[in-house]
């Protein structure tokens, strides 16, 4: 996957040329208050393009694919975690911001995936023919940069994406 540059006039025809080939747009959620204006513009733009869209949470919690492998507390954890992604997806999806009415929006798939942030929104991205990554710039650690800058998974995930 290569990271676009659209031009100020070429972008959509860009985004348009890649559309046939690309399906999805996923939204990696940390549960801040960026992942959620970033979801936002992920449901905007999925059905203005009719486009699919994932929303996708990474944990460094050792949580197993196999359901047979994983402990009870395991287990859980992994249905916390999805119930917690869910009412996430389903709060800033029924925000009414700005006097403007509650989103309308196409289905939102949901991932939970185990491992280095960065590198797990990369691998399902190139599995997914995904046509945009929609993330905010900090999340979690936004106290921790100063206005502008760039968290260490948005800035890990442009620079992969980009080369």
């Amino acid at each position: 996957m290569k990271l676009l540059n659209f031009g100020r006039n070429h972008g959509a025809l860009v985004l348009r040329a890649y559309l046939p080939i690309m399906k999805t747009i996923v939204v990696p959620i940390d549960f801040s208050a960026t992942s959620g204006s970033a979801l936002r513009l992920g449901v905007y733009l999925a059905e203005l393009l009719q486009l699919q869209l994932r929303a996708l949470h990474v944990t460094d919690l050792a949580l197993s694919g196999a359901h047979s492998l994983m402990t009870p507390e395991q287990r859980r954890k992994e249905k916390e975690l999805k119930e917690n992604l869910e009412e996430f997806i389903h709060r800033h999806l029924t925000l009414v911001e700005d006097g403007n009415p509650p989103l309308s929006h196409p289905e939102v798939n949901t991932t939970l995936l185990t491992g280095a942030a960065a590198r797990q929104i990369i691998n399902l991205s190139e599995k997914e023919n995904t046509v945009l990554i929609i993330m905010g710039g900090v999340g979690k650690g936004a106290d921790k940069y100063a206005p502008g800058a760039y968290g260490s998974v948005a800035r890990s995930v442009a620079a992969r994406v980009a080369s």
